[in-house]
């Protein structure tokens, strides 16, 4: 169910403080001496998500050279403080990892700069998340990869994973771990949007959680087991009717008027695939072609309509062996419809 709110009430949905709590307002003696800084490239929907008939749940994020950034610092006491807005799964991660690595008394102030809204499928929950434990990684405090993180995060909620540089990985995310070896993404360019004016609230999505069909479920077993083999193939063609089914079938439950357009794009041979925020309101396309990149955006303007935050990026064969952030970041395209 998708909620249309005002920019009044999304803050209260949040719970954007207006001033802090007194046990907020750190003195300088609690700051302790170790402070560090994170950053993670961002994502914008998948590319699939499902179910297979053995029940397992997988998703492939779609990585953005969008960063999010976190700062870091160690304080007194047991308090685990975010801003500019409580996040407080990240909160509870923190300090269970805190108590794991025997910090009992050590609490944390951690400043998060965030590229994307709340609540669209950029999965800014998992990511702050995993920007917490990489920055505690940093101090030296606790070792990290997505196999030993991920099912601390699992522990907290169903997550989404930020593989490092831009990766694609099949990821169960209920039990929080790998279900392939990380892959390039492939040469082409890549669009996805949101509206600036909906959200998806995740209590909601709680509520309409999939009920996959016998069908569907066979259908989600061959993507379960040849996806990853044409990601590293990349072979964007067969990939693109697998990301188009996976958001045709997620349809049901979280309808986008978006994808007709998209899926008419592809029926002509425009694009290789469409993708969508499966518990989000993103919807993205891509083609091989990193030449179409601003054909690209002025179709899916389109087809999206106006007030849509809209996002693009190249991935070509020089892009591949430089930081994605870096790399990618250097075509990114950005504005509102």
């Amino acid at each position: 169910m998708f909620i249309e709110r005002g920019d009044a009430d999304i803050s209260r949905v949040f719970r954007r403080r207006e001033k802090r709590d007194e046990r907020h307002m750190l003195a300088e003696r609690d700051l302790m001496p170790v402070a560090t800084v994170a950053t993670l490239s961002g994502k914008r929907g998948e590319l699939v998500q499902g179910c297979t008939s053995g029940g397992i749940d997988f998703l492939c994020a779609m990585p953005f050279p969008l960063p999010a950034t976190v700062r870091l610092r160690l304080v007194a006491g047991r308090d685990v403080i975010t801003e500019p807005l409580d996040f407080p799964k990240t909160q509870r991660l923190v300090r269970r990892l805190l108590d794991d690595t025997g910090l009992f008394d050590t609490g944390a102030l951690l400043r998060f700069r965030l590229s994307e809204k709340i609540g669209v499928g950029c999965g800014t929950s998992s990511q702050t998340m995993q920007l917490a434990a990489t920055a505690l990684a940093g101090a030296g405090f606790l070792s990290i990869t997505p196999a030993l993180l991920g099912p601390k995060l699992a522990a907290v909620e169903p997550c989404d994973i930020f593989p490092a540089n831009g990766a694609l990985l099949l990821w169960n995310f209920k039990t929080g771990t790998p279900l392939s070896e990380p892959a390039h993404l492939p040469p082409g360019a890549y669009v996805a949007g949101y509206p600036i004016d909906r959200c998806l609230i995740t209590d909601e999505v709680d509520k309409s959680r999939p009920v996959y069909s016998a069908e569907q479920l066979r259908i989600y077993d061959a993507i379960h087991e040849h996806f990853p083999a044409l990601l590293r193939a990349g072979e964007l063609s067969r990939v693109g009717e697998m990301t188009a089914t996976s958001a045709d079938i997620n349809q049901q439950w979280f309808p986008r008027g978006e994808v007709a357009g998209l899926r008419r794009l592809r029926a002509r041979g425009d694009i290789d695939g469409y993708f969508v925020g499966h518990s989000g309101t993103v919807v993205g396309a891509f083609s091989s072609d990193p030449d179409r990149q601003r054909w690209l955006v002025r179709e899916f303007s389109r087809v999206v309509g106006p007030r849509y935050d809209i996002a693009a990026f190249v991935q070509d064969a020089d892009s591949r062996g430089v930081p994605f952030l870096n790399a990618a970041g250097r075509s990114l395209i950005r504005f509102v419809s």
